[in-house]
């Protein structure tokens, strides 16, 4: 594994937390360079995104909630279903939509 997957001094690649996902763009570490090691490698998932490492060892993006589903927090494992009466077509959305009065929102189409 990369340096960037590992804690300081361990020789094993390590998981970020989910919601969370590994940022190594502006820091190059170095084994021997302890200040390189001074920034949190694990970023929070924006809002509209998730992610979930339970199936992997390093995640280095977050990925968009699909139609349907919605994310209006920071650091989320997973995206939150529309409620009935409500729909989402886009993805990495925030929050969702009012069905229009009088009109029809099929929940598997949202």
């Amino acid at each position: 594994c990369t340096l960037s997957e590992r804690g300081l001094g361990q020789d094993q690649c390590s998981s970020c937390p989910n919601g969370t996902y590994y940022d190594e763009d502006p820091l190059l570490r170095k084994e021997s360079d302890i200040s390189t090691w001074l920034l949190d490698r694990c970023v929070n998932c924006s809002v509209g995104t998730y992610a979930n490492a339970s199936d992997m060892t390093a995640i280095r993006q977050c990925f968009d909630c699909a139609p349907g589903t919605y994310q209006n927090e920071t650091g989320a494992s997973a995206c939150k279903a529309c409620e009935p009466g409500n729909f989402q077509k886009d993805f990495g959305e925030t929050e969702c939509q009012l069905c229009d009065i009088g009109g029809y929102c099929d929940t598997e189409e949202s």
